[in-house]
């Protein structure tokens, strides 16, 4: 899913590969949590401090991976953003370990260098492969004649059916497979 959604997101907001490898582990994350709270795995949690609350009022801006609003920051460099770790920054606002002006210059985010060392252990060679394979896939959903908005149309139509387009592609993984959550962010 992380190759999915990350080669999703270059195409659908034509971000970089280190913008989309890390908006995609954090999309990642969130379905994995949606998933576990849905089969009861993992409990609904009681604390309901909004991402806004947490960094003190500011509202950061959202880019929509495959139809979830994944909260960013900009990067320094222009156009390059990274997805904050909502987790690991309600963790530490819980903990009250940051507070102040450590809080706003030191935002967990999730790193593509992390989502790029985990995609290459799971597909060693092949990942270039796989990469090549969704890219076809997907850039054949965009592309055709027709005017700019005919082609923002169909960009927008791809971030609405990119999660079906996933789940019908997706390997079947046996019923009851276990798979470790926490590999997912390594």
């Amino acid at each position: 899913m992380l190759v999915f959604a990350m080669v999703h997101t270059v195409l659908v907001h034509e971000l970089s590969v280190a913008s989309a490898l890390s908006l995609a582990h954090s999309y990642i994350s969130a379905n994995a949590v949606s998933k576990g709270q849905s089969i009861g795995i993992i409990g609904e949690s009681e604390d309901h401090t909004t991402l806004s609350e947490m960094l003190g009022g500011s509202r950061q801006p959202v880019i929509k991976v495959m139809s979830r609003d994944i909260a960013v920051i900009r990067q320094a460099k222009e156009g390059e953003f990274r997805a904050i770790d909502v987790h690991a920054l309600k963790n530490r606002h819980n903990k009250k370990s940051a507070e102040g002006e450590d809080l706003y210059n030191n935002i967990p985010v999730y790193t593509p260098e992390a989502a790029y060392g985990y995609i290459q252990r799971a597909f060693g060679k092949d990942l270039p492969l796989l990469i090549g394979a969704i890219l076809i896939t997907l850039r054949s959903w965009l592309e055709g004649a027709g005017s700019e908005e005919e082609k923002e149309e169909r960009k927008a139509d791809l971030e609405k059916r990119g999660y079906q387009m996933y789940v019908q592609t997706r390997p079947d993984v046996p019923y009851g497979q276990a798979v470790l959550v926490s590999s997912l962010t390594r």
